[in-house]
């Protein structure tokens, strides 16, 4: 399986990148997302506290890499909340992690 990380160059997102990039197949900063990063992958990762405005700008790849049969965990607080809604309604499949709870 090939496994994408998305991250917005947060401390916190640079240190697990640095201890755990053996295991990562790409690491993608997300305002310089594109269709190629998503089409080379079968799951991704977005980092928490990752930019909302950077996954709403982004919904149209996430959603067409969820058509694709692609794995997606989105990780973050609240503020994902709509956006998160705003993909299901689109009959999408994925895991939000919030607070150590799947949804």
């Amino acid at each position: 399986m090939s496994l994408t990380v998305i991250h917005n160059g947060l401390p916190q997102h640079l240190n697990f990148l640095r201890d755990y990039a053996r295991m990562i197949d790409r690491i993608v900063y997300f305002p310089e997302l594109t269709e190629e990063d998503l089409a080379r992958s079968r799951a991704v990762v977005i980092a928490c506290r990752s930019d909302n405005d950077q996954l709403k700008r982004h919904a149209a790849l996430l959603r067409a890499f969820l058509d694709g049969g692609g794995f997606l965990v989105l990780m973050g607080a609240r503020r994902y909340r709509r956006s998160a809604d705003d993909l299901r309604a689109y009959g999408h499949q994925f895991y939000l992690v919030h607070a150590g709870k799947s949804r």
